[in-house]
């Protein structure tokens, strides 16, 4: 019997690990002097981010990338891996093909923010004393970015 999406109630999401992957940070970088009277970020954000899962596991991956620049100079580039533990995982997603899955409940928006939530504080703790302590990682719409999601 096919489950609809009504019939899940609560699902189990907890983070179980973070990993660096990447992180670059172009030291001689300085903030636009107009950019801060504007009070405008100085540089651009990319944001781009993957995922896998082992469905035996129970374990739904994304890596989040979020890279900085001005002008395609860019300045910092940070790349980290989540591990969600999902229960009961395999009756939430539905493979389609080796790079394509649906999703039963979309749980998807909820790790997003925990992951953007958590690169912002990563960012920030190794930027702190720089010129873009002023200018952390700004909200990011998860309607926005998940809207075009590929899986």
């Amino acid at each position: 019997m096919k489950n609809k999406k009504s019939d899940f109630k609560e699902i189990s999401i907890s983070l179980k690990k973070i990993q660096d992957c990447k992180f670059y940070y172009n030291l001689d970088f300085k903030c636009n002097q107009e950019s801060l009277k504007e009070d405008k970020l100085p540089y651009n954000v990319i944001v781009k981010y993957f995922f896998s899962y082992e469905l035996e596991e129970d374990l739904f991956y994304i890596n989040i990338s979020i890279i900085y620049e001005e002008k395609n100079n860019q300045i910092l580039e940070a790349e980290n891996r989540f591990t969600f533990h999902i229960k009961e995982l395999k009756r939430l997603i539905k493979v389609q093909s080796s790079t394509s899955f649906a999703l039963e409940v979309d749980f998807l928006p909820t790790l997003i923010n925990v992951a953007i939530g958590t690169m912002r504080g990563i960012i920030f703790s190794r930027t702190g004393s720089s010129s873009l302590s002023e200018y952390p990682l700004p909200m990011i719409s998860m309607t926005e970015l998940t809207q075009t999601t590929d899986q």
